[in-house]
């Protein structure tokens, strides 16, 4: 910033630079115009920045004028450094995100030039008239209107600013004029001889009043313009030409910044820093260049020496004189610094309390994309059919297998009509709400019998395991046991009866209850040989899983599993019996022939029998591959004597 404390109450104009740079190098940053200009390297041409989109202005003293640069995406240099850096943004999910924010910053800051400006000079990277900027215009007039009231509220709180001092009674100095630069580029071994310097000088003519033209008619059909000057966004001179075409020069051999774009390039910004910093700033142009230096300095300060004497008067589609309630203000640097800071803080700060604010940002963010608005809104009016999709043909409970199966299927029919950034958002949102569905009642029971047939009731807690931590989560479901709705017949130990049964879910329920149950049935009841179980505190005890003694199963032949069922006869953990009851052992005196002692303990071996742990049970049935001295809490084994081995006829 070059300043003079003498001459800063002056009044002054204040000049905006936005746009688009060239991709070419030597014009990679459209701030060389402004430094060509003034003939001061003041704004920094290849200079790289880790900041936002941001503003840097110069103070020309000499001609009471304010000259700002927004630097944005658009300049070649900063989209390169942010191709470059796009990997160590973690806040953006994607690239659609990430440049949605980036034109969203790019939009706030334009607006703060076209609020604080009197001239606004739109850069063009080519000589062509960008039809994009319709819209981009379109963007900041809604934005400006929806952030005026804020706008007028922040200027009015300012502690440095006086009413005296500044009236912006429209929340703006003034409607600004719009000034549009663009960029004519030869090869340089292709230019011209001396001789045809005035065929291309009106050439350049030509093309200048053909390109007013054309803007003049694209901003009219497009309504950016009108003769309501008050409400316009910018204004255009009505009898002064507002377009300018800069001759621009380029290696033939060479794409530069094109090339390299294409390429993405690591570590291009070091390369053209080196390659330009040994360029002097003045030595870029030939004597061409030169004129177009002194023609453009012609051109914007007849712009510039009106607005500091008499403001727009003329402005319009008509050229009508300016309204009664249009203003035109001027104000010293102190002043348009305080305001400045004031408008800069409020939409970069306040839009997190500020309601208004918050309120523009997010009409901005739904007019800023159009595509992803459009995906966004097919999106949300394909979802309630995917759901309906989902829910067609439902059974009343189904398993999580089935939901999965037919959820993917939902997902391919919302993939038909879906599209865009917003597709994996709504998926998310579809697979949560049919996952919702399916625990509402529909979640079936995915228990496994000990015959492999699946529970059929609804998602439920098991009786006995109801105060159980894993419980804890599930205490809004029912209370219930297992069923598989399948039927079996098995008949009870003695083999006098027949009795259908439920599938059985445990060993327990398979192996001891169920005949448990079916012996209180029978008239005449056998004599039962009680096998050791298990008789202490299951609260201070621990379970050891039935195959923790070996590993792995042994292979042998038919022989060796005979063997094995010798050996379960005579083991150790079924060699003990229980003494006889008294009621029953007449039963057996009678039975046997014999008179026996009822308290005598009756062993099938003379093996040194393991004492009962007291501290650990067996979880599951016995068999020869169980550890010794482990005992179940339940008998999955019966044996009972149902008559004398003489009834016994092996011909009947």
């Amino acid at each position: 910033m070059v300043d003079d404390s003498g001459r800063k109450e002056n009044r002054l104009c204040i000049v905006s630079l936005i746009g688009k740079s060239t991709l070419f190098e030597q014009q990679c940053n459209k701030s060389w115009k402004f430094n060509q200009l003034i003939q001061i390297p003041a704004f920094k041409e290849h200079c790289v920045l880790n900041n936002e989109d941001d503003f840097e202005y110069y103070y020309d003293h000499l001609n009471n004028t304010i000259y700002i640069h927004l630097r944005s995406f658009h300049d070649t240099y900063q989209l390169l450094h942010l191709i470059d850096n796009i990997n160590d943004d973690t806040s953006m999910k994607n690239f659609a995100q990430l440049w949605e924010h980036k034109q969203a910053n790019f939009i706030k800051k334009s607006l703060i030039c076209f609020l604080l400006s009197h001239i606004i000079v739109i850069s063009h990277s080519s000589h062509t008239f960008d039809l994009n900027y319709l819209r981009f215009f379109r963007i900041i007039e809604l934005l400006r209107h929806k952030t005026k009231p804020a706008i007028l509220e922040a200027i009015r709180s300012h502690s440095g600013l006086k009413e005296t001092d500044v009236m912006m009674s429209d929340g703006r100095l003034c409607v600004p004029r719009a000034l549009f630069i663009f960029e004519n580029h030869h090869h340089k071994g292709n230019d011209l001889p001396s001789g045809g310097d005035r065929d291309d000088d009106q050439k350049l003519i030509n093309m200048a009043l053909n390109l007013e033209d054309i803007i003049f008619n694209a901003l009219r059909c497009s309504y950016v313009i009108s003769n309501q000057i008050n409400s316009a966004l910018f204004t255009i001179a009505h009898k002064q030409p507002f377009v300018f075409i800069h001759r621009c020069y380029k290696e033939s051999s060479s794409l530069g910044q094109t090339q390299k774009l294409l390429g993405i390039l690591q570590g291009f910004v070091k390369q053209t820093k080196d390659s330009s910093s040994n360029t002097n700033l003045f030595n870029r142009t030939n004597v061409q260049q030169q004129d177009d230096t002194a023609a453009f300095k012609r051109f914007l300060f007849r712009h510039i020496e009106e607005a500091l004497t008499d403001g727009w008067s003329n402005d319009g589609i008509s050229g009508g004189a300016r309204s009664e309630s249009s203003s035109f203000e001027s104000c010293t640097y102190s002043v348009w610094l305080n305001l400045f800071t004031s408008i800069r803080e409020l939409f970069e700060t306040m839009p997190a309390t500020n309601k208004v604010m918050r309120q523009a940002f997010g009409m901005l963010r739904a007019n800023i994309d159009p595509d992803g608005k459009l995906n966004e809104t097919r999106c949300k009016k394909y979802l309630p059919m995917a759901i309906k999709y989902y829910e067609e043909g439902l059974p009343s409970r189904y398993t999580r297998h089935f939901h999965e199966q037919r959820l993917q299927a939902t997902i391919e029919f919302f993939a038909t009509y879906a599209r865009g950034s917003s597709y994996k958002r709504y998926v998310q949102q579809l697979i949560e709400q049919c996952t919702r569905l399916w625990h509402d009642g529909r979640q079936l029971c995915e228990a496994i019998s000990l015959t492999r047939n699946p529970c059929k009731n609804e998602l439920h807690r098991i009786l006995g395991e109801e105060n159980t931590n894993d419980s804890t989560n599930f205490a809004h479901l029912p209370l219930r046991a297992h069923n598989s709705k399948i039927q079996l017949m098995a008949a009870s130990n003695c083999g006098q009866i027949l009795q259908e049964r439920e599938d059985p879910f445990d060993l327990k329920e398979a192996n001891y209850d169920f005949y448990q149950d079916v012996n209180k049935m029978l008239s005449v009841k056998p004599i039962y040989f009680e096998f050791p179980i298990f008789r202490g505190p299951v609260a201070s005890t621990e379970a050891r899983p039935c195959n923790s003694h070996k590993n792995e199963l042994k292979v042998s032949s038919t022989t060796d599993d005979l063997s094995g069922a010798s050996e379960l006869s005579q083991s150790a953990s079924v060699a003990l019996y229980s003494p006889v009851p008294d009621n029953e052992q007449p039963i057996l005196d009678n039975i046997t022939g014999e008179k026996s002692d009822k308290h005598k303990t009756v062993t099938c071996t003379d093996d040194e029998q393991p004492i009962p742990s007291t501290t650990e049970y067996l979880d599951g049935m016995t068999h020869s591959d169980c550890p010794p001295g482990l005992l179940p809490r339940h008998s999955s084994w019966s044996l009972c004597c149902i008559g004398r081995a003489s009834d016994y006829v092996p011909t009947k």
